[in-house]
């Protein structure tokens, strides 16, 4: 709609001058020194809204994060003074404007000088003919990712679903990255931090849904290679830490430093605890059992070792494959690869293990979230099924990567009747004809509790519905602590002979076309376990010690955050622990500063209980308290 000029248009421009800019073009690779002339420091973000309209959003933003720059853009004069009406009297310095058609954005700001953009309910020039004026076309998708740093964003809201689909379609072309997203913006987990616009507020009120999406692009610092739309940190953040950690135990000695990092066993000395038992067969071995190609699938003896790994004396009733991989890890890439399609959202929960999201990107695929508890601290179910039956519906397929028992990283495990429930959950009608691939990553099983209790879930899938098809993802590098052997394997629990058939085929293919052949020696080392029933046994008593220690450390921590009053995520068992919290990041490096290194997520911050013995682990919630405030 045309809006009316204002009477005193002129008057108030004149008199909110110093928050217009008349020519931002001559700003170009400057805004940041602009801004530091007007009291922020030279590192501070710097973000734009393009289509600011009366300017609630950038003038609430700007208010919240008052160190952070920011510009916002609209083409219409008597429209933008009421937003700098705004900026003036909350006298935000961290604000600018500028009045113009956008066209070609790369004529205002530099290559990566911008940390985000915002777009909020852009024209949805709703004819096809008029496609290439919508802010989210590829062509200023494109001019966006220029001036767009590594590791930044733009996030889009939408009452329009028909712009939301060709958004989406539109990032997709691209090969950007698609870091959240909802079509239930309100009612998503991604609510809380939203910060509404005069028009969202008032269409949400009617009840309408809000779409939202934030896509990581970035300008990209590639040589030769192609960054396709992902975000590459030049280290991974896990091992970096790890590897400060390290340096200060050789600056400071071990009694300075508590590592809790890794999601690797070690006892109290912080040495990697290695089963002696395990070691002895790898002795054992031939040089032929280092030398020779594994098949693809993996050896026999393997394979029925595996069988018996997962499912001790339980036989499943449904029809079982078995598909040799590198870890755990394998059978997750293999699940996306075969089990959803380009463009896809694949189903997990919000905490979750990062490589989730890596392996999703890297296969064309994007991580879609529901959050992990209810209320009460339990399974949510309701926010399970409700992603499930909304994933299905947008895409007639599903594909879900769920972590338990021992869930990396919360330690939560899913009980009886929460199994119960995710059965039905997958078994009702509305489900019916559509394909479902459930991976139940169970990396960290035989340490989660009773070897027996922990798997009373699996006789559950048998009563999966055709359609489903239950696939679990086994670590054997843990569970023999032989990590660095890389020896897994994915197992498919099948209605039909053919679905299991099918199952060894495409990840028997996809196998090939990646790692081609598994570890030969770790499959052996595990063959020869299973082989010897008193070898086994002494295998199966070395590692309940193991286990013991490590449920003894989950036990004192809890019992520790409870004496301080720390909350905790909901914890059962496993390697690790998280505590939430606002600015992970900080936290963090606060604590690395005493000597205690955690890792930080996006909601918080997941400490490792398998690596730090019982007293370190009473420092660690202390250390934690004291930072937290």
């Amino acid at each position: 709609m045309r809006q009316r000029r204002l009477k005193d248009l002129d008057e108030r421009k004149a008199r909110l001058d110093s928050w217009f800019i008349k020519e931002p073009e001559k700003l170009k690779g400057k805004w940041k020194e602009l801004f530091a002339e007007r009291g922020l420091s030279n590192d501070a973000p710097l973000y734009i809204e393009i289509g600011c309209g009366k300017g609630r959003f950038i003038t609430e933003n700007a208010k919240v994060h008052p160190d952070a720059a920011y510009v916002a853009i609209e083409g219409q004069e008597s429209v933008i003074v009421k937003a700098m009406d705004k900026a003036e009297k909350a006298e935000l310095k961290n604000l600018l404007f500028i009045s113009l058609r956008l066209e070609d954005i790369r004529k205002f700001f530099e290559k990566d000088e911008v940390d985000g953009i915002f777009l909020n309910f852009s024209d949805p020039w709703p004819k096809a003919r008029h496609a290439k004026r919508r802010l989210t076309h590829r062509g200023y998708l494109k001019r966006y990712g220029n001036i767009i740093k590594p590791g930044g964003f733009i996030r889009f809201k939408t009452d329009n679903d028909d712009l939301f689909d060709f958004t989406l379609e539109e990032v997709k072309a691209l090969g950007y990255h698609i870091e959240e997203m909802t079509r239930d913006l309100h009612a998503s987990e991604f609510a809380k931090d939203n910060i509404l616009t005069e028009y969202e507020r008032k269409f949400a009120g009617r009840g309408k849904n809000i779409n939202y999406v934030k896509i990581g692009l970035g300008g990209g610092n590639m040589i030769l290679a192609q960054e396709n739309g992902r975000v590459m940190p030049k280290e991974d953040k896990i091992f970096a830490l790890n590897g400060r950690a390290k340096k200060m135990i050789e600056e400071k000695g071990k009694d300075a430093v508590i590592n809790a990092t890794i999601g690797a066993l070690l006892n109290d000395n912080g040495d990697l605890a290695v089963m002696q038992s395990v070691v002895d067969e790898i002795r054992s071995l031939k040089g032929v059992d280092y030398a020779e190609y594994a098949p693809i699938g993996g050896i026999p003896a393997f394979k029925e070792a595996m069988v018996k790994a997962v499912f001790h004396d339980y036989s499943p009733k449904r029809f079982v494959e078995v598909v040799a991989t590198p870890g755990g890890t394998g059978g997750i890439r293999n699940t996306v690869s075969n089990y959803s399609k380009p463009g896809d959202r694949i189903i997990t929960c919000d905490w979750y293990w990062s490589p989730y999201s890596t392996i999703c990107t890297e296969q064309g695929r994007t991580l879609d979230t529901y959050e992990l508890f209810d209320e009460h601290g339990k399974f949510n179910i309701k926010g399970f099924a409700e992603k499930v039956y909304e994933v299905a519906e947008a895409q007639g397929d599903v594909c879900i990567l769920l972590n338990t028992p021992a869930h990396n990283p919360t330690g939560y495990a899913l009980d009886n009747e929460e199994w119960d429930k995710v059965v039905e959950i997958l078994n009702d009608d509305r489900l019916k004809g559509v394909p479902v691939a459930l991976f139940v990553d169970v990396a960290y099983i035989d340490f989660a509790g009773d070897p027996e209790e922990v798997r009373e879930f699996l006789p559950k899938l048998d009563n999966l519905k055709e359609n489903v098809l239950a696939i679990i993802g086994y670590s054997a590098s843990k569970t023999f602590t032989s990590y660095g052997m890389r020896t897994g394997a994915m197992i498919c629990m099948a209605a039909t002979e053919e679905i299991a058939a099918e199952f060894k085929q495409v990840c028997e293919f996809s196998a090939r076309n990646t790692w081609s052949n598994c570890n030969r020696s770790g499959q052996q080392v595990i063959a020869n376990i299973f082989g010897d029933e008193k070898t086994l046994d002494i295998v199966r008593k070395e590692r309940a010690d193991f286990r013991d220690m490590l449920l003894e450390r989950g036990k004192v921590f809890e019992e520790a955050a409870a004496k301080e009053g720390l909350d905790i995520v909901p914890f059962v068992s496993g390697f690790f622990v998280c505590v939430a919290c606002e600015d992970p990041d900080d936290i963090s490096n606060k604590l690395a500063d005493k000597g205690i290194f955690v890792v930080p997520l996006a909601k918080g911050i997941r400490i490792s209980v398998a690596s730090i013995s019982k007293e370190q682990c009473v420092k660690t919630v202390k250390a934690l308290k004291e930072v937290l405030g």
